[in-house]
């Protein structure tokens, strides 16, 4: 409640940050998980860890965290909206590759 509405509409307008996030969400992270799985986990727990970099953040881990550690918390609640918006399109995607 005491995020002003200025500063979502900046990260409206200046969407860059929400769009480096949202690919470091959908693209690195499970290419990452995709490398490491096979050499940290045994076979069952590599598709679990697969999954979990596929899906998107929470609002509870992207908005709360980024607030107590003084970030821009406009940009953590656009990439949450953002990546849940169009979690049928970027998770199923990631997970039928």
């Amino acid at each position: 409640l005491t995020l002003g509405m200025r500063r979502l509409w900046e990260a409206v307008r200046y969407p860059g940050p929400v769009v480096i996030a949202v690919l470091l969400s959908w693209g690195m992270a499970p290419i990452l998980a995709w490398f490491a799985a096979p050499a940290l986990l045994p076979d069952p727990f590599q598709v679990g860890l697969l999954v979990v970099a596929a899906v998107p953040c929470t609002l509870g881990s992207a908005a709360v965290w980024t607030r107590l550690a003084g970030g821009n918390e406009a940009i953590a609640l656009m990439t949450t909206f953002v990546t849940n918006s169009f979690v049928f399109v970027g998770t199923v995607g990631i997970l039928a590759l």
